[in-house]
């Protein structure tokens, strides 16, 4: 899988906001400044749109983290039953990771995810143990986020 650039990553250094990737399942956009060494927050929003609660959460908890949403592409048709369009999609991500991590450099990474759960077990195989990850769960009562797991090498 391919993804096309939409812009080149060293323009948003200085760009506040600018729509990276279009993948044939997944749409990447950046929302925000490089600050250097922020942390990032990959917003998963393949079901529904959670960008504005996660931006709301990292403000009220005082996390300075770049937002990068991926939601699906809005020109191509829903995951289906064959097995190589799951694979593709995660594939989209695992290039995602890569890029980001050869542009930006490892960063801690806060997950926030709305979306099927093949969909976030096979993104986090792809994210594996090289990056310093926080995991965040919706808490409908509460109306907000929760970070609820951590995943360093220490959990070995």
């Amino acid at each position: 899988m391919d993804l096309t650039l939409i812009g080149n990553v060293a323009d948003l250094f200085g760009a506040t906001t600018a729509a990276l990737w279009v993948g044939r399942w997944i749409r990447v956009l950046w929302q925000g400044r490089s600050q250097g060494d922020n942390d990032l927050a990959i917003v998963l929003d393949l079901s529904k749109p959670i960008v504005k609660d996660v931006e709301r959460f990292l403000r009220e908890n005082s996390i300075q983290a770049e937002v990068i949403s991926i939601s699906p592409n809005p020109g191509s048709a829903s995951l289906g039953e064959r097995p190589e369009d799951w694979e593709g999609a995660v594939s989209e991500f695992a290039q995602i990771v890569h890029t980001m991590q050869a542009s930006l450099g490892t960063r801690p990474l806060h997950i926030f995810l709305a979306g099927p759960s093949v969909l976030a077990f096979g993104m986090g195989c792809i994210a594996g143990m090289d990056f310093d990850v926080h995991l965040y769960h919706w808490f409908p009562e509460k109306r907000s986020y929760a970070k609820v797991l951590r995943i360093s090498r220490s959990l070995l």
